[in-house]
């Protein structure tokens, strides 16, 4: 009532208002936020200057401390909460990539009360460091069989970076790759049209793409240059592509110069068909 102008009351709730405020006005604590405090940025609930020297066992209470979204009503509302911590974690990552590290995320994906984005998000800013992919890949293959959630996209890049850069790929990241690729609804391979300037120009169909999960994974699969995998990658492509939606073809035509670096024979029969 106090943030309305004084003379927009009137009448008997103008009495009660003066007589509430000589009653209670000295208590009242006005937390009215302006305009200019709610254009501020969301912060990580511990600063990353702390976060580059914090320890093990602070990581992880850490963890369980912020293992909930910020609330966005709480007086100290620029403090951030699950998300704002797990992008400082990835930052601290990527900056350090360590042991340490390695030894903070393996605990965290073995305490059930610590959310897997914490890991999830290390393990991203360990594949956009320079380290050894090698080193994370036993704990990528233990998220394999973890309910990902919504957390799932960002896992799918991960696996992504993982793939491309690696010369051996381990075949139960290829086997999942090529169950998410078919996780769709099938499409109809006669309305493959695209057009300029519509919901189906080639640009539009390649967002639409690398925003689902199953595009997502039938391009890291093409990216995959193991050669013991040309079978069951170009079999995956191709009934991708019969049957697929069209943003997942369009994905395929977008990418398909990788599978050279596969196998050209290949290559050229799927060409072929098309």
């Amino acid at each position: 009532m106090n943030r309305l102008p004084f003379e927009y009351i009137q009448g008997e709730v103008r009495t009660q208002y003066l007589e509430l405020e000589r009653k209670f006005g000295k208590h009242i604590k006005d937390s009215h936020r302006s305009r200019k405090v709610l254009a501020g940025v969301v912060q990580s609930p511990i600063s990353i200057d702390r976060c580059y020297k914090m320890n093990e066992k602070q990581w992880l209470n850490a963890f369980r401390r912020y293992s909930t979204e910020r609330d966005h009503f709480a007086e100290d509302y620029l403090k951030g909460g699950k998300q704002e911590l797990a992008t400082a974690f990835k930052s601290t990552v990527k900056q350090f990539p360590n042991d340490d590290k390695v030894s903070v995320i393996t605990k965290a994906l073995e305490d059930n009360s610590i959310p897997l984005i914490f890991s999830i998000y290390g393990l991203s800013g360990w594949c956009e460091s320079e380290a050894d992919l090698n080193i994370i890949t036993p704990l990528l293959k233990i998220l394999l069989y973890k309910d990902l959630s919504y957390d799932k996209h960002l896992f799918l890049y991960i696996i992504s970076s993982l793939v491309n850069e690696l010369k051996e790929v381990d075949a139960e990241f290829v086997s999942y790759l090529v169950k998410e690729s078919l996780d769709f609804q099938e499409g109809n391979n006669k309305e493959f049209k695209i057009a300029e300037d519509s919901e189906t120009s080639i640009q539009n169909l390649i967002g639409k793409a690398i925003n689902t999960d199953y595009s997502t994974a039938t391009i890291a699969l093409i990216t995959i240059s193991d050669k013991r995998y040309i079978e069951v990658i170009f079999d995956t492509i191709k009934y991708v592509f019969d049957y697929g939606p069209i943003e997942s073809r369009a994905a395929i035509l977008y990418k398909f110069a990788y599978l050279i670096n596969l196998d050209k024979k290949e290559l050229k029969n799927f060409l072929y068909i098309l």
